[in-house]
Protein backbone atom coordinates (compact mmCIF):
# COMPACT_ATOMS: atom_id res chain seq x y z
CA UNK A 1 0.00 0.00 0.00
CA UNK A 2 0.97 3.64 -0.28
CA UNK A 3 1.31 3.98 3.50
CA UNK A 4 3.53 0.90 3.75
CA UNK A 5 5.82 2.08 0.95
CA UNK A 6 5.94 5.85 1.55
CA UNK A 7 4.56 6.41 5.05
CA UNK A 8 1.61 8.21 6.58
CA UNK A 9 0.05 10.95 4.44
CA UNK A 10 -0.28 13.98 6.69
CA UNK A 11 0.20 17.74 6.16
CA UNK A 12 -1.81 19.58 3.52
CA UNK A 13 0.55 21.43 1.15
CA UNK A 14 -1.76 22.85 -1.47
CA UNK A 15 -4.74 22.46 -3.76
CA UNK A 16 -5.16 22.71 -7.52
CA UNK A 17 -7.53 21.99 -10.37
CA UNK A 18 -6.61 18.31 -10.52
CA UNK A 19 -6.42 17.54 -6.80
CA UNK A 20 -4.79 18.20 -3.46
CA UNK A 21 -1.16 17.77 -2.43
CA UNK A 22 -0.03 16.38 0.93
CA UNK A 23 3.20 15.35 2.63
CA UNK A 24 3.99 11.71 3.44
CA UNK A 25 6.38 10.75 6.26
CA UNK A 26 8.27 7.44 6.12
CA UNK A 27 9.04 6.86 9.79
CA UNK A 28 11.87 4.33 9.54
CA UNK A 29 14.03 6.33 7.10
CA UNK A 30 12.78 9.85 7.99
CA UNK A 31 12.20 10.46 4.27
CA UNK A 32 9.56 12.89 3.03
CA UNK A 33 7.48 12.46 -0.12
CA UNK A 34 4.85 14.54 -1.88
CA UNK A 35 1.54 12.81 -2.58
CA UNK A 36 -0.75 14.34 -5.18
CA UNK A 37 -4.23 12.97 -4.64
CA UNK A 38 -6.28 13.37 -7.81
CA UNK A 39 -9.77 14.68 -7.39
CA UNK A 40 -12.58 12.40 -8.59
CA UNK A 41 -16.35 12.55 -8.38
CA UNK A 42 -16.89 8.82 -7.99
CA UNK A 43 -14.84 5.88 -6.71
CA UNK A 44 -12.33 4.59 -9.23
CA UNK A 45 -14.20 1.34 -9.82
CA UNK A 46 -17.17 3.31 -11.18
CA UNK A 47 -15.57 5.99 -13.32
CA UNK A 48 -13.35 9.01 -12.96
CA UNK A 49 -14.26 12.22 -14.70
CA UNK A 50 -12.96 11.69 -18.24
CA UNK A 51 -10.70 14.75 -18.35
CA UNK A 52 -9.33 14.02 -14.90
CA UNK A 53 -8.46 10.45 -15.85
CA UNK A 54 -6.72 11.62 -19.02
CA UNK A 55 -4.81 14.18 -16.96
CA UNK A 56 -3.71 11.54 -14.44
CA UNK A 57 -2.38 9.10 -17.01
CA UNK A 58 -0.81 11.88 -19.05
CA UNK A 59 1.09 13.26 -16.07
CA UNK A 60 2.39 9.82 -15.15
CA UNK A 61 3.19 8.71 -18.71
CA UNK A 62 5.10 11.92 -19.47
CA UNK A 63 7.11 12.04 -16.26
CA UNK A 64 7.81 8.54 -14.87
CA UNK A 65 10.99 7.93 -16.90
CA UNK A 66 12.46 11.44 -16.68
CA UNK A 67 15.76 11.59 -14.80
CA UNK A 68 17.37 15.01 -14.49
CA UNK A 69 18.30 17.14 -11.49
CA UNK A 70 16.13 20.03 -12.75
CA UNK A 71 13.04 17.83 -13.20
CA UNK A 72 10.89 16.74 -10.25
CA UNK A 73 11.01 12.95 -10.00
CA UNK A 74 7.72 11.07 -10.23
CA UNK A 75 8.15 7.91 -8.17
CA UNK A 76 4.88 6.01 -8.20
CA UNK A 77 1.21 6.00 -9.20
CA UNK A 78 -0.86 4.16 -6.60
CA UNK A 79 -4.32 3.81 -5.13
CA UNK A 80 -4.96 5.15 -1.66
CA UNK A 81 -7.98 5.69 0.60
CA UNK A 82 -11.39 5.61 -1.11
CA UNK A 83 -9.63 3.93 -4.05
CA UNK A 84 -8.41 7.28 -5.42
CA UNK A 85 -5.28 7.59 -7.53
CA UNK A 86 -2.21 9.25 -6.03
CA UNK A 87 1.02 10.35 -7.69
CA UNK A 88 4.06 10.11 -5.38
CA UNK A 89 6.92 12.55 -6.05
CA UNK A 90 10.13 13.73 -4.45
CA UNK A 91 9.81 16.52 -1.88
CA UNK A 92 11.16 20.05 -2.39
CA UNK A 93 11.19 21.81 0.96
CA UNK A 94 11.54 25.43 -0.17
CA UNK A 95 8.23 25.58 -2.06
CA UNK A 96 7.58 27.05 -5.49
CA UNK A 97 9.40 29.87 -7.21
CA UNK A 98 6.12 31.79 -7.19
CA UNK A 99 6.12 31.70 -3.39
CA UNK A 100 9.76 32.73 -3.32
CA UNK A 101 9.27 35.67 -5.70
CA UNK A 102 5.87 36.94 -4.55
CA UNK A 103 4.35 35.40 -1.42
CA UNK A 104 7.57 35.69 0.58
CA UNK A 105 8.16 39.09 -1.02
CA UNK A 106 4.90 41.03 -0.47
CA UNK A 107 6.28 44.26 -1.91
CA UNK A 108 7.02 42.40 -5.17
CA UNK A 109 10.48 43.89 -5.37
CA UNK A 110 12.50 42.33 -8.22
CA UNK A 111 15.09 39.71 -7.38
CA UNK A 112 18.72 40.76 -7.48
CA UNK A 113 20.49 39.85 -10.70
CA UNK A 114 22.38 36.73 -9.60
CA UNK A 115 19.28 34.87 -8.36
CA UNK A 116 17.09 35.05 -11.49
CA UNK A 117 20.10 34.35 -13.69
CA UNK A 118 20.87 31.18 -11.71
CA UNK A 119 17.20 30.11 -11.68
CA UNK A 120 16.91 30.82 -15.40
CA UNK A 121 19.93 28.71 -16.33
CA UNK A 122 18.54 25.80 -14.32
CA UNK A 123 15.11 26.18 -15.93
CA UNK A 124 16.69 26.12 -19.39
CA UNK A 125 18.74 23.02 -18.54
CA UNK A 126 15.51 21.33 -17.50
CA UNK A 127 13.78 22.40 -20.72
CA UNK A 128 16.70 21.26 -22.88
CA UNK A 129 16.50 17.84 -21.25
CA UNK A 130 12.71 17.67 -21.64
CA UNK A 131 12.78 18.68 -25.29
CA UNK A 132 15.63 16.26 -25.92
CA UNK A 133 13.43 13.52 -24.46
CA UNK A 134 10.64 14.57 -26.80
CA UNK A 135 8.46 16.21 -24.13
CA UNK A 136 6.86 19.67 -24.27
CA UNK A 137 5.84 20.84 -20.78
CA UNK A 138 3.10 23.19 -21.99
CA UNK A 139 2.38 24.85 -18.64
CA UNK A 140 5.55 26.65 -17.58
CA UNK A 141 4.99 29.09 -14.73
CA UNK A 142 6.59 30.09 -11.44
CA UNK A 143 4.12 27.84 -9.63
CA UNK A 144 5.43 24.83 -11.56
CA UNK A 145 9.06 25.54 -10.69
CA UNK A 146 9.94 24.08 -7.29
CA UNK A 147 12.95 24.95 -5.17
CA UNK A 148 14.70 22.56 -2.81
CA UNK A 149 16.57 23.59 0.32
CA UNK A 150 19.90 23.78 -1.55
CA UNK A 151 18.62 26.11 -4.28
CA UNK A 152 18.02 23.57 -7.05
CA UNK A 153 15.10 24.37 -9.40
CA UNK A 154 12.86 21.47 -10.45
CA UNK A 155 10.19 21.63 -13.15
CA UNK A 156 6.98 19.89 -12.07
CA UNK A 157 3.36 19.18 -13.12
CA UNK A 158 3.24 17.33 -16.44
CA UNK A 159 -0.54 17.06 -16.71
CA UNK A 160 -0.61 19.19 -19.89
CA UNK A 161 2.66 17.84 -21.34
CA UNK A 162 2.70 16.67 -24.95
CA UNK A 163 5.19 14.95 -27.26
CA UNK A 164 7.38 17.43 -29.16
CA UNK A 165 6.14 17.70 -32.72
CA UNK A 166 4.94 20.17 -35.31
CA UNK A 167 1.22 20.91 -34.98
CA UNK A 168 -1.46 22.86 -36.79
CA UNK A 169 -3.15 25.69 -34.94
CA UNK A 170 -6.48 24.09 -35.83
CA UNK A 171 -5.61 21.00 -33.75
CA UNK A 172 -7.09 20.73 -30.27
CA UNK A 173 -3.76 20.41 -28.46
CA UNK A 174 -5.16 21.07 -24.94
CA UNK A 175 -2.29 23.38 -23.98
CA UNK A 176 -3.47 26.48 -22.16
CA UNK A 177 -0.84 28.00 -19.84
CA UNK A 178 -2.26 29.10 -16.49
CA UNK A 179 -1.54 32.80 -17.13
CA UNK A 180 -2.54 34.57 -20.34
CA UNK A 181 0.69 36.59 -20.05
CA UNK A 182 2.65 33.36 -20.65
CA UNK A 183 0.77 32.25 -23.74
CA UNK A 184 2.72 32.59 -26.99
CA UNK A 185 1.13 34.66 -29.75
CA UNK A 186 0.56 31.66 -32.03
CA UNK A 187 -2.05 30.32 -29.58
CA UNK A 188 -3.94 33.63 -29.55
CA UNK A 189 -3.79 35.19 -32.99
CA UNK A 190 -3.96 31.95 -35.05
CA UNK A 191 -1.81 33.55 -37.78
CA UNK A 192 0.85 30.83 -37.77
CA UNK A 193 -0.68 27.64 -39.12
CA UNK A 194 2.22 25.30 -38.26
CA UNK A 195 4.59 25.50 -35.29
CA UNK A 196 6.63 23.24 -33.02
CA UNK A 197 5.07 22.63 -29.62
CA UNK A 198 8.31 23.14 -27.69
CA UNK A 199 8.38 26.78 -28.83
CA UNK A 200 5.57 27.33 -26.29
CA UNK A 201 7.96 26.51 -23.44
CA UNK A 202 10.70 28.79 -24.80
CA UNK A 203 8.34 31.77 -24.99
CA UNK A 204 7.10 31.20 -21.43
CA UNK A 205 10.67 30.87 -20.11
CA UNK A 206 11.60 34.25 -21.61
CA UNK A 207 8.56 35.93 -20.06
CA UNK A 208 9.32 34.32 -16.68
CA UNK A 209 12.88 35.64 -16.67
CA UNK A 210 11.65 39.20 -17.20
CA UNK A 211 9.02 38.65 -14.48
CA UNK A 212 11.74 37.64 -12.01
CA UNK A 213 13.89 40.63 -12.96
CA UNK A 214 11.21 43.33 -13.01
CA UNK A 215 8.50 41.96 -10.69
CA UNK A 216 5.84 42.32 -13.40
CA UNK A 217 4.67 40.79 -16.67
CA UNK A 218 5.54 42.46 -19.96
CA UNK A 219 1.90 42.50 -21.13
CA UNK A 220 -1.55 41.21 -20.24
CA UNK A 221 -1.64 38.97 -23.30
CA UNK A 222 0.49 38.89 -26.48
CA UNK A 223 -2.13 40.22 -28.89
CA UNK A 224 -1.98 43.30 -31.06
CA UNK A 225 -4.90 44.88 -29.19
CA UNK A 226 -2.78 44.85 -26.02
CA UNK A 227 -0.98 48.22 -25.96
CA UNK A 228 2.13 46.88 -24.21
CA UNK A 229 2.50 44.01 -26.67
CA UNK A 230 1.80 46.32 -29.64
CA UNK A 231 4.58 48.62 -28.43
CA UNK A 232 6.86 45.60 -28.08
CA UNK A 233 6.23 44.63 -31.72
CA UNK A 234 6.97 48.16 -32.91
CA UNK A 235 10.18 48.40 -30.90
CA UNK A 236 11.40 45.03 -32.24
CA UNK A 237 11.40 46.52 -35.74
CA UNK A 238 13.73 49.34 -34.70
CA UNK A 239 16.13 48.08 -32.04
CA UNK A 240 17.26 45.04 -30.05
CA UNK A 241 17.35 47.11 -26.84
CA UNK A 242 13.70 47.49 -25.88
CA UNK A 243 12.25 50.08 -23.49
CA UNK A 244 11.71 47.68 -20.57
CA UNK A 245 15.40 46.76 -20.71
CA UNK A 246 16.55 50.27 -19.80
CA UNK A 247 15.61 49.72 -16.16
CA UNK A 248 17.99 46.75 -16.02
CA UNK A 249 21.49 48.16 -16.32
CA UNK A 250 23.17 44.81 -16.86
CA UNK A 251 20.96 44.07 -19.88
CA UNK A 252 22.51 47.06 -21.64
CA UNK A 253 26.00 45.79 -20.89
CA UNK A 254 25.65 42.15 -21.89
CA UNK A 255 24.35 40.18 -24.85
CA UNK A 256 21.28 38.89 -23.02
CA UNK A 257 19.04 41.38 -24.83
CA UNK A 258 19.49 39.48 -28.10
CA UNK A 259 18.84 36.15 -26.35
CA UNK A 260 15.59 37.37 -24.81
CA UNK A 261 14.51 38.85 -28.14
CA UNK A 262 15.23 35.49 -29.75
CA UNK A 263 13.16 33.66 -27.14
CA UNK A 264 10.31 36.14 -27.49
CA UNK A 265 10.21 36.14 -31.29
CA UNK A 266 6.53 36.28 -32.37
CA UNK A 267 7.41 33.86 -35.18
CA UNK A 268 7.59 30.47 -33.46
CA UNK A 269 9.80 29.03 -36.22
CA UNK A 270 12.41 31.75 -35.63
CA UNK A 271 12.34 31.40 -31.85
CA UNK A 272 15.52 30.13 -30.21
CA UNK A 273 15.65 26.55 -28.97
CA UNK A 274 16.84 25.65 -25.47
CA UNK A 275 20.31 24.58 -26.59
CA UNK A 276 20.90 27.90 -28.38
CA UNK A 277 19.88 29.81 -25.26
CA UNK A 278 22.22 27.79 -23.04
CA UNK A 279 25.13 28.13 -25.48
CA UNK A 280 24.84 31.93 -25.58
CA UNK A 281 27.74 33.97 -24.19
CA UNK A 282 25.35 35.36 -21.57
CA UNK A 283 24.32 32.06 -19.99
CA UNK A 284 27.76 30.54 -20.40
CA UNK A 285 29.02 33.29 -18.08
CA UNK A 286 26.36 32.81 -15.37
CA UNK A 287 27.56 31.24 -12.13
CA UNK A 288 25.26 28.40 -11.06
CA UNK A 289 25.32 26.93 -7.56
CA UNK A 290 26.52 23.33 -7.15
CA UNK A 291 22.99 22.12 -6.34
CA UNK A 292 21.73 23.70 -9.55
CA UNK A 293 24.28 21.66 -11.48
CA UNK A 294 23.12 18.45 -9.82
CA UNK A 295 26.17 18.17 -7.55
Amino acid sequence: TLVEKYGQVKEFLGDGASGEVRLAHKADTKELFVVKRYRSRKPLYYALHRYNLDYVWNEWAMSWNLNHHNILRSLDLMRHSNNCLCLVMEFCGAGSLYEYVFRDNPEKSPLVQDEPDCFFVQMMHGLRYLHGMGVTHGDMGLGNLLLNERGCIKICDFGLAKPCRKVRITENIHIVPAAAQLMPPQLLNCKQELFRLESIDIWAAGVLYVLMRTGDYLWKRPREDDKDYARYLEERKMTALLSWMYSLTDLRQRDCASVLNGMLDPDADQRLIANEVLNSAWLMSVHVCLAGMGL
